[in-house]
């Protein structure tokens, strides 16, 4: 009689420390998830998908100082527009004569940029076309008539 109440006490020996060692390791995976979690959604830095760089919060005057850069290299390529918008994406969209729309990026050399512009505006007019949109931010320019 006392060798069978040392094995069911064995046994619930056994279960208990097994049971224990279940919830541990089972608490220890569950806190390395959460962890690698939290990691992850605070680590996370959020590319825009148009310019392909991170995006900032820029203050109103650096935007208000860059559309005026913008605004004075367009009047010394003699290039004229009729509104100019600085977008918080980097990005700058120009509304030129004809509903004519140009985007550049503020990630480039502004002033290539528009020597550019001039220079497709140049052929274009020589070739008797006109575009609806003109799109500087990518390595090529990307151009809808």
């Amino acid at each position: 009689m006392k060798l069978l109440v040392r094995k069911q006490r064995r046994k619930l020996r056994l279960f208990i420390a097994y049971g224990f060692f279940l919830l541990c390791s089972t608490t220890l995976i569950l806190a390395v998830y959460a962890g690698l979690h939290w990691w992850l959604v605070t680590h996370t830095t959020v590319i825009s998908p148009v310019t392909g760089t991170k995006e900032k919060h820029i203050s109103r005057e650096i935007l208000q100082s860059k559309k005026e850069v913008v605004m004075m290299g367009l009047q010394n390529a003699h290039i004229v527009y009729q509104n100019v918008t600085v977008t918080t994406d980097n990005s700058v969209t120009i509304s030129l004569q004809n509903n004519e729309t140009v985007i550049l990026s503020l990630n480039k050399n502004i002033d290539q940029q528009i020597a550019s512009l001039q220079l497709t505006i140049a052929n274009l007019t020589i070739e008797g076309k006109q575009f609806k949109r003109l799109d500087f931010r990518f390595d090529k320019p990307v151009l809808t008539l």
